[in-house]
């Protein structure tokens, strides 16, 4: 994060990528898509950790795309969309 505020930039896709490969941005997304498949109780941990990074835009971006974006995927007609996405990110495979 200190090359990043050196450089003045912040490089979401770097991130939701590293993340993605840990399947850190989809705990709760069923494991067909890339996800964790685990319930709601693990993302109080997940959050908790998260305010160990010293910079409120990561958390917030992350939880955007957590709880805003990620979720409406599998119930959405553009599953296959999903899953090209994930398979981009994640080393599940399809």
């Amino acid at each position: 994060m200190g090359e990043w505020e050196e450089a003045g930039v912040f490089p979401p896709r770097e991130l939701f990528r590293k993340m993605g490969a840990r399947a850190s941005l989809a705990l709760p997304m069923p494991e067909r898509f890339g996800g964790m498949g685990l319930d709601w109780r693990y993302e109080p941990t997940f959050y908790e950790s998260m305010r160990e990074v010293n910079c409120g835009s990561i958390p917030m971006a992350v939880g955007v795309q957590t709880n805003m974006a990620t979720p409406t995927w599998p119930r959405s007609a553009l599953t296959n969309c999903a899953r090209n996405f994930w398979r981009q990110l994640s080393p599940v495979t399809t």
